[in-house]
């Protein structure tokens, strides 16, 4: 048990059975996660558009790559069916 620990957000003393609690309250736990995420957006401002950039791309390739499967299982299909012969030849 720890006795006296101090609130990150409001400074207040609490005492905490955990080691690692940082917060006297649920609501300044919320204050305290929300004031750490405007720090880090201010540290990585363009990281939504960068990471928006990725995932696109990502996305973008996985859809390419199902689509060429899918021609080729199409075309395979198309074999087995004909035994090899199409109507252009």
């Amino acid at each position: 048990m720890r006795y006296g620990v101090k609130c990150a957000v409001c400074g207040g003393l609490f005492d905490t059975p955990s080691n690692n609690a940082k917060y006297c309250s649920d609501g300044c736990k919320e204050q305290g996660i929300k004031l750490k995420r405007k720090a880090w957006e201010e540290l990585n401002p363009n990281y939504n558009s960068e990471a928006g950039k990725v995932f696109r791309g990502k996305q973008k390739a996985k859809r390419m790559e199902r689509h060429q499967q899918f021609l080729k299982d199409k075309a395979a299909a198309i074999e087995k069916i004909t035994g090899g012969v199409f109507l252009n030849e």
